[in-house]
């Protein structure tokens, strides 16, 4: 076996890159392409004749130091910032109230778009009519808002 082995490492490293590159394409997780990387040189480093348990130990480095160091980087850079929609895109913008907010009432706000939702305040504070607001956060169909 360890005479197979020696004889056709270079293309069982090939292999394994190509497998691992296979599996990447499919999930585009950006999980195993890590792994693929660090299996280009393996089929370089095996022509050496270095034995298979040091050449799993170097893979196994390899594959570990671009995780660990390249792969924040390349998710921040290549899967890019995840942009809100819906109720999410929300939170942080400039509302208008339209029915007073009281203590113990919601009151109504306008959003950039139109549409009016309830809103009531994080702190419990009253808003009076054509204040502006900041959204704070979602609870249900009420946006918890905050005077600026």
């Amino acid at each position: 076996m360890s005479e197979f082995f020696a004889d056709y490492s270079s293309w069982i490293w090939l292999g394994i890159m190509l497998i691992l590159i296979l599996i990447e394409a499919g999930t585009l997780a950006l999980t195993t392409i890590w792994a693929a990387l660090a299996a280009f040189p393996m089929i370089f480093i095996s022509r050496t004749g270095l034995a298979l348990q040091w050449q799993v130990l170097i893979f196994t480095g390899i594959t570990l130091v671009l995780v660990i160091f390249t792969r924040s980087f390349v998710v921040k850079k290549f899967l890019g910032k995840k942009i809100e929609t819906n109720v999410n895109a929300l939170e942080g913008q400039t509302v208008l109230v339209v029915k007073p907010i009281l203590k113990f009432q919601k009151g109504e706000v306008k959003v950039a778009n139109g549409v009016i939702w309830s809103a009531k305040t994080a702190d419990g504070s009253e808003v009076l009519e054509a204040s502006e607001c900041k959204v704070v956060s979602i609870e249900g169909n009420t946006l918890i808002v905050q005077k600026i």
